[in-house]
C-alpha cells in the first residue's frame, strides 16, 4: 500500500509539472465528460464465490486537462477530476443504503493521430482516490488505478467524441476470504483476489 501512494504522488508531481510548463502555443485545454458500463470481476476464485462477488456500475465523471501537441501527430495530457461510481446491489460489497462511491482523480496520457486528421488512438492512466470518509466495505482501497486504451474522434476542432475500455493496474476490491464447513472437518481455503474492472466508457470533450 505505502508503494501505491509513493507512485501516486510522483505521478502528481509530474502531472502539475507538465500542466505548469505546457505553455506552447500548440497547447489546449479541455473540459471532459465521461460516461461509463463496467464490469467488477474477481479473480482467482471458485466459481460459486465469485458469483457471489462479482458486480457492476456505472460511472460519471468531469474532468480537465491541458493537453499539448508534437511532430503534429502525438498528443500529451495530463490532468484531473472527479468521478461518481454507482454500483448495482446484486453484490455483497455494500448494503442497500450504500452503494456509491466518490473518487478524485489524477490522469495522464498519449494520443497518436491514426489513417485521418481526426481519429486518435488513446493510452492513459487514471489515478482514483477515494473522497469517501469512510470505506464502505473491508475490501475497498483508498487508491485504485486503471490503464485506458481507446480511440477519440475529432468532429471538428473544438469536439470530440471517445470510446475507452479499463484495464486494472492496481484494483478497487482486495479480497480476502476463506471457504469450507470447519463443522464438517473440511479444510478452510483461503483465497486473495483482486477484483478487476471491464467494460466501457465514453466520452465527450470540448477543446478551448
Amino acid at each position: 500500500m505505502v508503494n501505491r501512494f509513493i507512485n501516486f504522488y510522483i505521478s502528481l508531481f509530474c502531472v502539475l509539472i507538465f500542466m505548469v510548463h505546457s505553455n506552447s502555443c500548440d497547447a489546449q485545454n479541455q473540459i471532459i465528460l465521461r460516461y461509463g458500463v463496467l464490469n467488477h470481476l474477481p479473480s482467482n476464485l471458485p466459481t460459486e464465490l465469485k458469483n457471489n462477488w462479482q458486480t457492476s456500475s456505472n460511472t460519471f465523471e468531469i474532468l480537465y486537462e491541458r493537453v499539448s501537441t508534437f511532430n503534429d501527430k502525438y498528443n500529451i495530457n495530463a490532468g484531473f477530476g472527479f468521478s461518481v461510481y454507482r454500483f448495482s446491489n446484486s453484490n455483497l460489497f455494500f448494503d442497500d443504503k450504500i452503494r456509491q462511491s466518490n473518487y478524485a482523480i489524477l490522469k495522464y496520457g498519449m494520443n497518436r493521430k491514426i489513417y485521418t486528421e481526426k481519429i486518435f488512438l488513446n493510452l492513459d492512466i487514471f489515478h482514483y482516490i477515494l473522497t469517501n470518509k469512510e470505506k464502505q466495505d473491508d475490501s475497498q482501497r483508498r487508491i485504485f488505478s486503471n490503464l485506458e486504451m481507446g480511440f477519440s474522434y475529432y468532429i471538428n476542432k473544438r469536439f470530440r467524441i471517445s470510446i475507452s475500455s479499463p484495464f486494472t493496474l492496481y484494483p478497487m476490491f482486495l479480497l480476502r476470504l476463506g471457504a469450507g464447513d470447519f463443522n464438517k472437518n473440511e479444510p478452510i481455503t483461503r483465497y486473495n483476489s483482486k477484483v478487476r474492472n471491464y467494460g466501457l466508457n465514453f466520452g465527450f470533450t470540448y477543446n478551448f
